[in-house]
């Protein structure tokens, strides 16, 4: 098979089996596990904001001393997700995924039937490539200039699940190149073993510390 197809199966794989929690209690216990794993992933003192609301949306908040940044979020009902990203100097970005405009869905494209095809063939550096694709460098992305701010931190963009963007953002914020390479690792054999048995990750497997 085509490695493009085949990376394009993981793809839809890491999607489905880890960021897509479900209904509100769900997405909230989803984040909250995000907001608890921070302190001891980024070695920071703060304890982080939320997640709160009612009425099908989500806000929270999230500071991180090392960069001297802070983020608000806002995660609608209908998939809609408002990032603030901000320095101690000035406001520094907003990010929006909004569902209203078209993306392509995958899960339409890609023949069901074959998927066990593509996960048959698929090699441990195909998934490696996805992963990276999604969270640890993805191709769109920005790097913010302002004091103190690690370039090698890469914000994406086009990311539309709004899951996965916050969860890359735990990653690419992480001030510690050994617990981000160690993370590498973690999430590979987390994925890897999800795929393979097509189970879906809990919340609090997913983020454990490396």
């Amino acid at each position: 098979m085509d490695k493009d197809l085949i990376r394009s199966f993981l793809w839809e794989d890491v999607m489905n089996l880890g960021f897509y929690p479900g209904d509100l209690k769900s997405k909230k216990k989803w984040l909250r596990a995000l907001l608890s794993s921070l302190r001891e992933f980024w070695d920071i003192s703060e304890h982080q904001e939320g997640p709160c609301g009612k009425e099908g949306t989500i806000t929270g908040r999230i500071d991180n001393s090392h960069f001297n940044i802070w983020l608000k979020f806002e995660l609608r009902e209908n998939g809609y997700l408002h990032v603030e990203l901000g320095h101690i100097d000035g406001r520094v970005l907003f990010y929006h995924s909004d569902p209203d405009y078209f993306v392509p869905q995958l899960s339409k494209i890609l023949d069901n039937k074959q998927r066990n095809i593509a996960i048959g063939e698929s090699e441990t550096t195909d998934i490696e490539l996805v992963l990276a694709s999604c969270m640890f460098h993805p191709r769109e992305h920005l790097h913010i200039v302002a004091p103190d701010f690690d370039h090698q931190a890469r914000i994406g963009g086009g990311i539309s699940n709004p899951f996965l963007y916050l969860f890359h953002l735990r990653y690419q914020l992480c001030p510690i190149p050994q617990k981000r390479e160690a993370e590498k690792g973690r999430l590979l054999e987390l994925f890897r073993n999800a795929i393979y048995s097509n189970s879906r990750i809990n919340a609090e497997d997913l983020m454990a510390q490396p």
